[in-house]
C-alpha cells in the first residue's frame, strides 16, 4: 500500500490501472485497478469495467509480463452484478487478444474465490468461446 500511495498519491480513477512491485508476495508485480461502483447501470459502469480489464492488460504488456491473473473486479463491495461483470471481463479479454495478436501475454487467469463466481465466469467463458 505504501508503494501504491507513492505511485498514485490521491486515487486512481475507475477504468485506469497502475503497477507496483509485489515485494514479499510470490508475484513480482501487482497491477491495481479500481472498478466502477454499480449505480444501476446508467453511469457508464459497463464501459468503466471493460476499461479496467483492458488497462490491466495494456499495463502488463507495457511491462513485458507473460501472464496476468484477474479476480472478479467490482462484484464485491462495489455491487456490480456478477453475471454482467463476468460477460464484460471475458469479452474484454477476448477482444484484447484478438486485436493484439502479437501480445507477449501467454496466460490469462480468472482466479475466483467463491464457487458462485467460478461457475458464472465458467459460463461466460463457455459462451464466449
Amino acid at each position: 500500500m505504501q508503494e501504491l500511495r507513492r505511485v498514485v498519491p490521491h486515487s486512481c480513477p475507475p477504468g485506469e490501472a497502475v503497477i507496483t512491485h509485489g515485494h514479499r508476495l510470490k508475484q513480482p508485480w501487482i497491477i491495481h485497478t479500481p472498478g466502477p461502483v454499480w449505480n444501476g447501470g446508467d453511469q457508464n459502469e459497463d464501459a468503466l469495467l471493460a476499461s479496467s480489464y483492458r488497462r490491466c492488460l495494456e499495463v502488463a504488456e507495457e511491462h513485458g509480463l507473460r501472464s496476468v491473473a484477474f479476480c472478479s473486479i467490482s462484484t464485491g463491495a462495489y455491487r456490480f452484478p456478477l453475471d454482467r461483470a463476468a460477460g464484460i471481463a471475458v469479452n474484454t479479454v477476448q477482444q484484447y487478444l484478438r486485436t493484439h495478436p502479437e501480445t507477449g501475454l501467454s496466460q490469462i487467469v480468472f482466479a475466483m474465490y467463491r464457487a458462485e463466481e467460478y461457475q458464472v465466469f465458467q459460463h461466460a467463458l463457455d459462451a464466449g468461446s
